[in-house]
């Protein structure tokens, strides 16, 4: 039984593909059997898919990403002030949030659990 997790498919997909798709002769076996494949030009094609490339394919504009990672950054800074004052607050002096341990998993669960006394568990900053 397959599980459909995605309805549709958030990779870029091409058929890897062998043989040659104009030009080919028929085989003799092929021409007993009349097994031969055509195109739709009608020229016997000997293509098989082989494989299947999958990718995401990303396309950015330099000025937006960096328009975006200016304001993502400004985001995080904010949080992380909110936090610092929320901290100040519950009667916590010593807590920072260093943002540069979101990049590992070890590094999320250090600052889930640096937070959890300020009473706001299940905060997702990725």
């Amino acid at each position: 039984m397959d599980t459909v997790l995605h309805k549709e498919s958030p990779f870029n997909q091409y058929d890897l593909k062998r043989g040659q798709s104009r030009g080919a002769s028929k085989s003799i076996w092929q021409s007993l059997t009349g097994n031969v494949k055509e195109d739709e030009s009608g020229q016997t094609s000997t293509e098989q898919i082989v494989g299947r490339f999958k990718a995401v394919i990303e396309v950015e504009i330099k000025t937006e990403k960096a328009k975006y990672k200016n304001y993502k950054w400004e985001l995080i800074e904010n949080i992380k002030k909110q936090l610092i004052l929320l901290a100040k607050s519950r009667g916590i002096f010593d807590f920072d949030l260093d943002v540069e341990r979101l990049d590992t998993i070890e590094g999320r669960k250090e600052i889930e659990q640096s937070i959890e006394p300020l009473g706001i568990a299940d905060l997702d900053i990725v």
